[in-house]
């Protein structure tokens, strides 16, 4: 007899224990070029602005990854916030924090880098456990 699987929810930002940190815009400047689907599945977006510009932590949190081994992200930073959050910065020119370290919201954490195309731009992702969602559905407005 095959057991039964349980149907796999997802997370939802709907949902009180994943209640979405009070997100911030990743640059203080910049032309928001649209949303971006990646070959590994991310969405996320890309906003286009100048080489070695502030890109800014979205909320608090602390710094999991940065380097560039995942294909098509440049030089990437990831940061793990409350509640199942992550955001990750890709195509920086140089970082300014570690893995093991704790940011806060604003905070200036690399430099704007080139994307494809050599186009100064930033790749901005929100992910709620694992789950890529569209960025421009939970920052605040410009």
């Amino acid at each position: 007899m095959a057991a039964r699987q349980s149907p796999v929810t997802r997370a939802s930002p709907d949902d009180p224990a994943h209640r979405p940190p009070g997100w911030q815009w990743p640059v203080q400047v910049g032309s928001v070029v649209g949303t971006v689907r990646q070959p590994s599945g991310g969405i996320g977006l890309r906003i286009d602005g100048g080489l070695n510009q502030p890109i800014l932590a979205a909320a608090d949190g602390k710094v999991v990854y940065t380097g560039s081994g995942l294909r098509g992200y440049g030089q990437l930073i990831i940061i793990n916030h409350v509640r199942g959050w992550l955001t990750a910065y890709g195509h920086n020119a140089f970082v300014r924090v570690r893995e093991g370290e704790e940011v806060r919201a604003g905070q200036a954490i690399a430099g704007m880098g080139f994307g494809p195309g050599q186009q100064p731009m930033l790749y901005f992702e929100i992910r709620l456990e694992g789950q890529p969602l569209d960025p421009l559905t939970q920052l605040p407005p410009r």
